[in-house]
């Protein structure tokens, strides 16, 4: 799934709620976020590059869990994707 500016504080409040393998994607590099020092490694390098404050890359969650958590607390600004508990958009 792709995030799109997402404030930092609110990525690693997640991601202290993620039971499973999260990945960040981006530039080629992939990030392990296991740990909280990989978290805080891949933040620091996002926000070297940031011109607002805000992260977007690609994530992977290896538990559907955990993609659910993230689709039920981001907006459909900060994630790319819809989340499966809204409505359908009308054509």
């Amino acid at each position: 799934m792709r995030l799109y500016h997402v404030k930092p504080y609110k990525l690693l409040s997640l991601l202290e709620h993620c039971t499973g393998d999260i990945f960040l994607i981006t530039d080629g590099v992939c990030f392990s976020l296991k740990s909280r020092l990989s978290q805080l490694y891949a933040v620091q390098k996002m926000m070297e590059r940031s011109q607002d404050g805000s992260i977007s890359a690609q994530i992977r969650c290896d538990s559907p869990r955990d993609r659910a958590l993230f689709l039920r607390n981001l907006s459909k600004e900060e994630c790319g994707e819809s989340s499966p508990f809204s409505p359908p958009q009308a054509s």
